[in-house]
């Protein structure tokens, strides 16, 4: 990993310092992640142009006027 001079990256304990209940909350989240990702990969994007609705038209048209 490159880091400029003025910016040191320093090492914690990283897991071995980590309470028991920190590394399965750690877990859990990691098995949430995958389970939305995978949950995203199956889902399909529909890109379109939003356009008012004749209600929505209708109320602009009260509150702005002709």
């Amino acid at each position: 990993m490159l880091v400029p001079r003025e910016l040191q990256v320093e090492h914690s304990g990283g897991v071995k310092a980590m309470t028991d209940e920190q590394i399965e909350r750690g877990i859990e989240l990691i098995k949430q992640m995958l389970a939305e990702r995978e949950a995203g990969a199956s889902t399909k994007v529909i890109e379109r142009e939003a356009k008012p609705s004749r209600a929505c038209r209708g109320l602009m048209y009260l509150l702005t006027g002709p």
